[in-house]
């Protein structure tokens, strides 16, 4: 008797231990499915969020397209450059988010590799830092990095051509996050360096784009409150051509007698129906001015109409997400698709 409650005992504990993996192999078996479920379903979003950043893309395209049929310049009353209009659009089930930034509003660094444009250059930017209250040293550390002669009191860690990324100033011994992307524990707030720079484009500056320091940096003569001047005038009117600068009292004093060249069209840089190489260096320009090395006049720095854009593309389809830098280059006629860089 006591040999078969044994066995029974034994027999009950061994249908215990197996339904117990049974249990656990069909829990796991179901856990599996479901994570392989998962991996698909977030595959498929993904491929989807790719598939609405290209329409982005396209998108921005058409947008800056038309606003070159219906425009002879541009400012920041236009839809393109309008945060709230682009904010947020349904494409199926994913949401797209855009924001095309011109990079004329900027000062283009990487003209400081070009001995036409790195007198002018220096100058911008020696004047940013004063707007910021940065020392001009960071000035003349980020000149003597970029620029392609190796003479100069920060040739430390020269590199002597054009930049890829803004953190590649980082390696300066004088220019840490602080400097490049601001101090928010401040007050009021240190702003820095990377939102008044670009690495690309022609070398001209948007006078109805660009913010109150690019201004002040382009000349001495545009103190802060003639650059308020001129924000308070492009509010009501944006400038038409760059002789309307001449509306702001004194400001007459900077145009010389020679007119500027390709007068009126801020984008006339390549008109051979064929875009830019897309260089960090902005482009056509940048091969021509090696032959003449006379710095550009006041009126051939600025414009009124913008060549470079950058664009910034978000899409959350589900619970993932994807975005993508998108960079494009308007001449006369067309808008090109230069490249972009995507990330999650």
């Amino acid at each position: 008797y006591k040999i078969n409650r044994l066995k029974r005992g034994a027999a009950l504990i061994l249908t215990f231990l197996i339904l117990t993996i049974l249990v656990v192999l069909v829990l796991q078996l179901a856990y599996s499915s479901k994570m392989d479920e998962r991996l698909v379903k977030n595959h498929q979003d993904n491929t989807q969020n790719y598939y609405t950043l290209r329409s982005g893309l396209q998108l921005a395209k058409l947008v800056l397209e038309d606003d070159l049929k219906n425009s002879k310049y541009d400012s920041l009353k236009e839809i393109w450059a309008s945060k709230e209009k682009m904010a947020s659009l349904a494409l199926g089930k994913s949401q797209l988010s855009m924001e095309i930034e011109d990079l004329e509003r900027k000062i283009n660094l990487n003209l400081l590799a070009d001995k036409k444009w790195k007198t002018v250059i220096e100058g911008q930017l020696k004047r940013l830092c004063k707007a910021l209250q940065l020392s001009e040293d960071i000035a003349l550390a980020i000149v003597d990095y970029i620029d392609e002669d190796k003479e100069g009191k920060f040739e430390k860690y020269q590199h002597n051509k054009p930049i890829q990324s803004l953190d590649d100033l980082l390696v300066l011994d004088n220019v840490d996050k602080k400097v490049l992307y601001g101090d928010t524990s401040l007050y009021p707030p240190q702003k820095g360096l990377a939102p008044f720079l670009a690495l690309m484009g022609n070398g001209k500056i948007n006078i109805n784009t660009a913010s109150k320091e690019v201004l002040m940096a382009l000349d001495d003569k545009i103190t802060e409150e003639k650059a308020d001047e001129i924000l308070q005038h492009r509010q009501e009117k944006p400038f038409e051509k760059t002789e309307d600068l001449k509306q702001i009292p004194d400001l007459d004093k900077l145009f010389s007698s020679n007119p500027p060249q390709n007068e009126g069209e801020g984008n006339s840089g390549n008109n051979n129906g064929s875009p830019p190489d897309g260089n960090q260096g902005g482009g056509s320009e940048g091969n021509s001015s090696q032959k003449d090395e006379k710095p550009p006049s006041f009126q051939d720095q600025i414009t009124v109409q913008s060549s470079y854009f950058q664009v910034l593309i978000k899409s959350q389809t589900g619970s993932m997400a994807q975005k993508a830098t998108a960079y494009l280059y308007r001449d006369s006629k067309n808008v090109y698709f230069l490249y972009w860089n995507q990330s999650k």
